[in-house]
């Protein structure tokens, strides 16, 4: 159709800048320009395709009527293309090509060698240049198309696309309040009563029952630091302790203990429950209440390993210990020692898991593998009685560890001890003293965590993670 001055071309109705393809019919006798829809429609109407095709046959039965001899075996053939000067077989088309090669490049021979050294020269730089500026112009094409290709795609796109009003945006509030989360100290691995002497450890370590003390009045001291932080951000009503075992360092646990002891069990039962009790009424000065729940540790065990039951352990004795001496404040502290080896505490809506972690097979490093399957496990026992957890919580490795498992996490709590002569000796390793302190939120789960280190290295207490969460 003609275009008409100043006004925008249109086919049927409909100007160009609607269409998605603007195209010129392939129709010799038409070439009117025309809108579409289909990449593969090239003419205007079915009338000039059905022309078009007239045309091909009428050009194909002109073709017919001549005939060519092959350059090559001089037989007598149809050609099928105008410019055939071959047969159809395979073996003269591949001939006729050598020879056209051997006779370009003779050519090519003939006239170098009449080239002086120094043309010779010269024309090698310009096929070379030339060969670098085809090179170079294939790529620069080659981007171009693509570059082409995604600007249509974006164009396309955004024709396509429906208008969307603009988003209201939220105001927030004015005064936002502060929401209620429960703080949870994971203490275990105290080893109340072990012996690490400087100079055997060779200035790595040193660990006893004063350094014990330092240590626990250290682990109040972050507390109260990073809890006056979190206070203001959140209402925290009640400290949860998880005691996870190995309070106690015992006396025979492994052949030689007593050279590694500076208190004897009854001394470590007596004033290292006296340590913890009073460490746990500080707590009242910043917490309301406090809930304590305890599993044992392989440290406090009673005769050799499998001779008794999990609860025969000086480990529960001392937790009944603590309870009796606490006795007076059970208006605002609560305890759960069970018998068995683990138990699930429900913090807020969020299932937490607490053992001590000794059945886990280990060779002389720490049994990641292991604890990813015993996570496993626990989770399919517990749900055979309706139960599961969130959060899986250990000790007895003495390293502290956090990691996402395909539900829930694991929390590796650390120890009191630190380094001493087996982890050093055998396994070539040691770690900061350290315990996890983190905040549960009933909607999120663990909202802020806290590495406590005991020792007198810097920093004090670090923050592992704080994830930043919406005003409930």
């Amino acid at each position: 159709m003609a275009k008409a001055k100043g006004k925008e071309p249109s086919w049927q109705g409909i100007p160009k800048s609607d269409w998605t393809y603007w195209k010129t019919c392939d129709n010799p006798n038409c070439n009117t320009q025309f809108g579409t829809h289909s990449i593969s429609n090239v003419n205007c109407s079915d009338e000039c395709r059905k022309e078009k095709d007239r045309l091909k046959k009428r050009d194909r039965a002109v073709l017919k009527k001549r005939t060519i001899e092959c350059e090559i075996c001089h037989k007598v053939v149809v050609p099928v293309q105008a410019n055939q000067s071959t047969c159809d077989n395979p073996v003269c088309k591949s001939e006729q090509e050598l020879r056209r090669k051997y006779e370009t490049k003779e050519a090519i021979k003939k006239v170098e060698a009449k080239l002086s050294p120094e043309d010779r020269l010269a024309l090698e730089k310009q096929k070379a240049q030339d060969e670098a500026e085809k090179k170079a112009l294939k790529d620069y094409m080659r981007q171009a198309a693509k570059v082409d290709i995604i600007v249509d795609a974006i164009e396309e796109s955004i024709k396509k696309r429906p208008y969307t009003p603009p988003v209201k945006l939220i105001k927030p509030l004015k005064k936002p309040k502060r929401p209620d989360e429960d703080a949870v100290l994971l203490l275990s691995d105290m080893h109340i009563g072990e012996e690490a002497m400087l100079d055997e450890m060779g200035g790595l370590n040193e660990y006893n029952f004063d350094v014990f003390r330092k240590r626990l009045e250290e682990l109040a001291r972050s507390i109260y630091s990073f809890i006056d932080i979190q206070s203001a951000k959140y209402n925290i009503p009640k400290l949860h302790i998880g005691m996870l075992g190995d309070n106690l360092t015992g006396e025979m646990i492994y052949l030689g203990q007593r050279n590694y002891i500076d208190l004897d069990l009854g001394d470590q039962f007596v004033e290292g429950g006296e340590a913890v009790v009073d460490f746990i009424i500080s707590m009242l000065d910043v917490f309301p209440t406090v809930e304590i729940d305890g599993v044992v540790g392989n440290h406090g065990r009673v005769g050799k390993k499998g001779e008794s039951k999990t609860h025969v352990s000086f480990d529960w004795l001392w937790y009944k210990y603590i309870q009796k001496a606490l006795s007076k404040y059970e208006d605002r502290i609560k305890f759960n020692f069970p018998k068995s080896f683990f138990v699930v505490k429900n913090i807020r809506g969020w299932n937490f898991l607490y053992q001590h972690g000794e059945d886990i097979i280990s060779y002389l490093r720490t049994p990641y593998y292991g604890m990813d399957r015993d996570a496993k496990d626990m989770r399919d026992m517990l749900q055979t009685i309706g139960e599961d957890f969130d959060y899986i919580c250990y000790g007895h490795f003495h390293e502290s560890e956090t990691k996402e498992l395909i539900r829930g996490e694991r929390i590796v709590n650390g120890s009191f001890v630190g380094g001493d002569l087996f982890s050093t000796k055998k396994l070539r390793k040691i770690s900061r003293p350290s315990q996890f302190c983190f905040g549960v939120n009933a909607k999120h789960g663990i909202s802020w965590r806290y590495l406590v280190y005991l020792d007198k290295g810097k920093p004090r207490f670090k923050l592992v993670r704080e994830e930043p969460k919406e005003m409930e």
